[in-house]
């Protein structure tokens, strides 16, 4: 994205000259962020610097909202992508014939695949068999929207409205349509961290806490225990390729 030149020189400053810089690495850095504040020292980022940063936060947020709400809505709805490209592909020759014969169209026109799926639909090749979402999916999406929302949540946020569902939603096919407009949601222009310790403490966080941990019980890196909770727990192609794609 854009960055104007006084932006390019405070984050400049802050990035490569700053005493602040190296507490983004480092555990355990509280005491000497405190005694750095304590006395004053130069180096602190702007707000302009800070928001920058905070607009990066939001928008994993909003990810993350939004691929929970429509992971439900996959589940509820029973969406499975490959069992339907499987029956699409098996028989969408057949009826793109049928739908140009019916529609007095050319012989070799090309048939869009919604009318394909929707007369596979109608036709009851393809059934959708509706499940309750997986509650220990559910936590690492919860993990994963913590993680931001910490630091940058929405207090507005109703995300019940994200995954209503209705007769009409569902034969409109407009189900995803107010999760993804969620993703486009603008912050409010004063909108920022509080102060330089919580921006420090979200660096922090992005850099170190997931970044190859292993977690000593289990004698696993984080990636390799969320790698296999997803192996264990995913039950549809729908569910491997949100996870897979994500994480």
């Amino acid at each position: 994205k854009f960055v104007s030149l006084d932006l390019f020189y405070d984050e400049l400053k802050f990035y490569s000259l700053s005493p602040y810089r190296e507490f983004h690495n480092l555990y355990g850095y509280e005491p000497m962020l405190n005694l750095l504040l304590d006395y004053n020292i130069s180096g602190q980022p702007s707000q302009r610097a800070m928001r920058e940063v905070y607009e990066d936060c939001f928008y994993e947020f909003k990810r993350a909202i939004v691929r929970k709400a429509k992971y439900i809505i996959d589940m509820k709805t029973g969406h499975d992508i490959k069992k339907e490209e499987e029956i699409y592909n098996k028989y969408k020759d057949e009826y793109a014939k049928k739908i140009r014969k019916a529609g007095n169209m050319k012989p070799n026109s090309q048939v869009p695949i919604w009318m394909i799926t929707n007369a596979l639909e109608k036709d009851g090749l393809i059934t959708r068999t509706p499940m309750e979402p997986n509650p220990v999916l559910l936590e690492l999406f919860d993990r994963e929207i913590n993680r931001y929302g910490k630091y940058c949540s929405d207090k507005n946020l109703d995300f019940d409205k994200l995954i209503y569902l209705d007769e009409k939603i569902i034969k409109d096919k407009t189900q995803y349509h107010v999760a993804f407009n969620y993703s486009n949601k603008q912050l409010d222009e004063n909108e920022n961290f509080k102060d330089v310790k919580e921006f420090i403490a979200y660096l922090n966080q992005q850099r170190i806490n997931l970044a190859g941990w292993t977690l000593y019980d289990t004698n696993q890196t984080y990636s390799e225990y969320v790698e296999n909770l997803i192996e264990e727990n995913t039950k549809t192609q729908t569910e491997k390729n949100i996870f897979y794609y994500n994480y």
